[in-house]
């Protein structure tokens, strides 16, 4: 295969093409002609988003865009940086829509500077605009035993005659990402299982002729983790509470699977990181660059194929509602589903996890919804005004809550007062929201123990209403502040919080300065400025951090020595 002479290139693939395996086989044929390749899977997630992974991989500072007007001026930039060097970009799984239409705008503007670098898409539909279209056939027998053998480990010489393996490729139809379900489920067995699941998929047909049938043959990856295995179901299950597309960070999971599986609760979040990494394939955990595994998990994150995230809330749907542990909602527009408001009056007893997700068009009011056992509440919306939803109060046994803003810009979020009653809300995150929202009424939650801000607006917050807001937490045990853009300085308040026990501080480029009142958290013993460029010195105060057992300072390039008392520290052991 020769490099292609035009700039893009578009393939029209089946629905269970796997990009990725199309991405090694490119880097195989094309190694020697480009310097690297970046691949990104742009699924249905805002540019601001793919952009942000396009800067991350081609090794530009992460950064945070306020709007997609700017994300997609910096991908320019990057194009013509680019452009000096050959490149080639990987779309995977490209949607249509206007979104991806002002994306493709941005690389065709630079179409004539594309002499050292090439665009390749894949797509399940039809894209408007595009002349160099190529189908991709399924794989011929050779590769996909190649496939299979790779995905199970298999040797030619191995104890599964040849044949049977020939039979699960044909059961597989040649399809490249069930193959790679199948054969790494399939790993380590014996040969009695091979053939049983031949028998199993063969019965009836021999050719899977649909997607429901594709469902059904992926379910059996799972059914083959074992009964031992059932919070790892679970998991895979609740990965399903996000949009599709989205990189899901490791830590909201942590949040999660800490209170929803029983046996985890008392391990340490490395442990529950752990646990979850046999999850089926499909689901990707994204370490950061150096691949590091302390307790640090910023930078760690899970994707799922989303195919197999159709699979995931089949799985979550199944059996009566009522009795359903997992309850997906999808709200779009203003249209609640037909059985919520049928059936408001009656209790849904099992549930444990609920997510529910709402469009740019969501204007309604909130129906009620009885959630007396929900642990875990996940609310993803799309619009600059939120109101938390009223149901939320009579949720007493509520522990965790996540509230995501898909939108560019930070939104406001009304309501947080409802919380006060929740008096086993241990956990919240939240993402682009104007933090101000939490102090607009007065609020305690007096059992929380940790609060997480991802991409918020500090503003008031953290400024003339400080003190307003640190008194809403009188047990804090953890704070963590990441990607926070204004945040300029910690206000000396922050020494209300006298029970934390962990600071994090990531990614937050214009923090300048700690407030010498930093020394009165006597309880402190982690204290994380990671990636805070402007930081440049600590207050004489740090030195009475007795109880500090780890000090990260990574990336903070203006830090010119150490705290002059650090010897002091007597319970460092991490710096």
């Amino acid at each position: 295969m020769h490099v292609m002479p035009y700039a893009f290139l578009i393939l029209y693939v089946s629905t269970v093409v796997s990009g990725f395996l199309l991405t090694v086989f490119l880097y195989n044929v094309w190694i020697d002609k480009f310097k690297s390749i970046i691949f990104v899977d742009v699924s249905k997630r805002p540019n601001t988003e793919v952009v942000q992974e396009i800067c991350e991989k081609e090794g530009s500072p992460i950064l945070c865009f306020q709007s997609e007007e700017i994300a997609l001026d910096r991908l320019q930039q990057l194009l013509h940086k680019a452009g000096q060097d050959p490149v080639l970009f990987v779309l995977d799984n490209v949607w249509p829509g206007n979104r991806t239409e002002s994306l493709f705008a941005s690389f065709k503007s630079k179409e004539s500077e594309m002499s050292n670098y090439k665009i390749l898409v894949t797509s399940r539909h039809v894209l408007p605009g595009f002349d160099d279209v190529c189908h991709v056939e399924e794989l011929n027998v050779e590769d996909a035993m190649n496939l299979l053998r790779n995905s199970a480990r298999l040797a030619r010489s191995s104890f599964i005659p040849e044949d049977l393996q020939r039979k699960v490729v044909e059961c597989c139809k040649r399809l490249p990402l069930f193959i790679e379900v199948v054969g790494r489920s399939l790993f380590g067995k014996d040969i009695v299982i091979w053939k049983a699941r031949v028998e199993a998929w063969s019965s009836g047909s021999s050719v899977i002729s649909s997607e429901i049938k594709l469902r059904g043959c992926l379910q059996s990856s799972l059914d083959a983790l074992g009964e031992g295995n059932a919070d790892i179901k679970k998991c895979f299950t609740d990965l399903s509470s996000f949009p599709q597309g989205r990189r899901i960070p490791a830590s909201v999971l942590i949040d999660m699977w800490t209170v929803l599986i029983d046996k985890w609760s008392a391990d340490k979040d490395s442990y529950v990181l752990q646990n979850s990494t046999s999850l089926p394939t499909g689901v990707w955990l994204i370490l950061n660059e150096k691949g590091e595994t302390d307790d640090y998990y910023g930078e760690h994150y899970l994707t799922q194929h989303d195919l197999l995230r159709d699979l995931a809330i089949h799985q979550a749907n199944e059996g009566p509602r009522k009795q359903r542990e997992t309850l997906i909602i999808d709200i779009q527009g203003n249209k609640f589903p037909k059985w919520w408001k049928d059936q408001m009056d009656q209790p849904f007893e099992e549930a444990r996890l609920v997510s529910i997700s709402t469009d740019s068009h969501f204007k309604s009011k909130w129906c009620d919804i009885q959630l007396p056992k929900a642990k875990v509440l996940v609310l993803n919306f799309h619009t600059k005004n939120y109101g938390l939803p009223e149901f939320v109060e009579k949720m007493e046994k509520l522990k965790v809550l996540i509230v995501t803003n898909d939108g560019f810009l930070p939104a406001e979020v009304s309501n947080f007062s409802l919380l006060g009653c929740l008096s086993k809300l241990k956990r919240i995150r939240l993402e682009r929201v104007f933090i101000s929202s939490i102090t607009k009424n007065s609020i305690e939650l007096k059992r929380l123990q940790k609060i997480s801000f991802f991409m918020c607006n500090m503003g008031p917050a953290f400024s003339k209403d400080s003190i307003k807001f640190f008194e809403a937490f009188p047990e804090l045990q953890e704070m963590n502040i990441d990607y926070c853009s204004d945040l300029v300085e910690l206000p000396a308040e922050i020494r209300i919080l006298i029970h934390l026990k962990k600071l994090s501080i990531t990614n937050c480029h214009k923090l300048s300065a700690l407030p010498e009142e930093i020394g009165k958290l006597e309880n402190l013993e982690l204290l994380r400025l990671r990636s805070c460029t402007e930081f440049s010195e600590f207050p004489g105060s740090v030195r009475k951090l007795k109880k500090l057992k780890v000090l990260d300072i990574s990336n903070c390039y203006s830090i010119k020595e150490l705290p002059e008392h650090i010897g002091e520290l007597c319970s460092l052991g991490n710096l």
